[in-house]
């Protein structure tokens, strides 16, 4: 069984958990206007805070979480508490704090793979860091238009960066933690 801890619009879990009840959720979406969250559609939707689980301990075999720590107040806390409700591991997503996607209007916290280590390590588990997707050096500076992007020229250019450029040149954008729910030696 999967916890999707901050579900927003769209949970992927068996149990979809989100601190917004319902109505307009300005921290997902584009950022300005933001998505509508409607508990109704979304399976198993329960309403709590990441920081303080409402489950039993190890009532999960999976938490997980995409892009919400960023936002967390006390992002440990939210750690701790996927931790204890879940038995194999715990999967968390965010922005990589040097990419371009991390200084967001509602983003509080700012993440690479040694505080992610540090964190495991505090609670007694083991984890292993990855960077899923890579900022490019030109593409990611240059201050094009929105509205310009999807054009075919613009694709074409940053495919044909990411050709030359090798990831290792790349600036991380994101980030995820895979927490090992086994107590290290």
């Amino acid at each position: 069984m999967i916890l999707d801890v901050g579900c927003g619009c769209h949970g992927v879990g068996d149990v979809n958990l989100d601190v917004f009840r319902e109505g307009m959720n300005q921290q997902i979406g584009n950022q300005h206007t933001g998505e509508l969250v409607n508990p109704h559609i979304i399976r198993n939707f329960v309403v709590a805070d990441a920081c303080s689980l409402p489950f039993k301990d190890n009532a999960f075999d999976v938490a997980f979480s995409s892009h919400v720590i960023e936002h967390v107040a006390h992002p440990s806390l939210m750690v701790s508490e996927m931790c204890r409700v879940a038995t194999s591991k715990v999967i968390i997503r965010c922005p990589h704090r040097r990419g371009s996607g991390a200084k967001r209007p509602f983003h509080i916290n700012y993440f690479d793979e040694e505080w992610f280590r540090k964190i495991a390590w505090t609670l007694h588990y083991t984890s292993i860091e990855r960077i899923t997707s890579y900022d490019w050096n030109i593409s990611s500076r240059i201050p094009f238009p929105e509205q310009l992007k999807p054009v075919f020229v613009w694709r074409t250019f940053k495919h044909i960066e990411r050709m030359i450029l090798n990831p290792r040149r790349g600036v991380p954008f994101e980030l995820e933690s895979c927490i090992n729910l086994r107590k290290h030696q």
